[in-house]
């Protein structure tokens, strides 16, 4: 099944840290066998470190029960809840995809995803962000990744980039990156998000890392 779902998907993830040049990783995101994560902290410098790490040991911990991701996030948010620390707060968005191209999906008050390919279609929150309310529910919804389409989930850190007059990139402007040329690669489709997120920044000093990743589901002629 893993094998299968890998043949017939790409993912490629993209990330610029704050104040430090464009580089490929997995700062933020993660592929966990046939399931997909983001994340983003409510922290700064060294708690937001420790709040990454905390928050990668739950979800590869808790993505292996294979719970399914309403419940994952329902018991990573216990546990963030049972923690003492400043900056345990965070957004988070689960989605688990099968090979059928069938997509669910748990949001923890992240930025709404996009499938992007005839139109767009979002992935709305289903709960609030992680560590305030303990008893906090995380319904599942289920969404269809067809052929040659793009599931498209970013970090706020696009949506609020800045420029020099303080003005917010804002989700008109992605939207615009990812109708655009909606059948680009994976690696084309980011590279034009980045590149928007440069030129409306201008010299504008980033306040937050930029993550976004694409996951393409191959078409039967791919």
């Amino acid at each position: 099944m893993r094998r299968a779902l890998l043949a017939a998907v790409a993912v490629l993830s993209l990330t610029a840290p704050a104040r430090a040049d464009l580089q490929l990783c997995n700062k933020t995101s993660y592929v966990l066998d046939l399931a997909l994560a983001l994340e983003e902290k409510d922290a700064a410098a060294t708690r937001d470190h420790v709040t990454t790490a905390m928050l990668q040991g739950m979800l590869g911990s808790e993505a292996l029960a294979e719970r399914g991701p309403g419940e994952t996030l329902s018991r990573i948010n216990r546990q963030l809840t049972a923690r003492a620390v400043e900056s345990r707060f965070a957004t988070l968005v689960y989605a688990v995809l099968s090979v059928d191209g069938r997509v669910v999906f748990a949001n923890a008050g992240h930025n709404a995803p996009a499938i992007v390919g005839r139109g767009v279609r979002r992935l709305a929150a289903t709960g609030p962000i992680l560590g305030v309310f303990a008893d906090a529910a995380f319904p599942e919804e289920t969404a269809e990744l067809r052929d040659g389409e793009t599931l498209v989930m970013f970090t706020d850190g696009v949506t609020e980039a800045r420029n020099r007059d303080d003005e917010e990139f804002g989700e008109d402007r992605l939207l615009a990156c990812l109708t655009s040329e909606p059948a680009s690669a994976p690696d084309v489709m980011l590279a034009r998000i980045f590149a928007a997120v440069r030129d409306f920044s201008h010299a504008a000093e980033q306040a937050d890392d930029i993550t976004v990743t694409a996951t393409r589901r191959r078409g039967s002629s791919a």
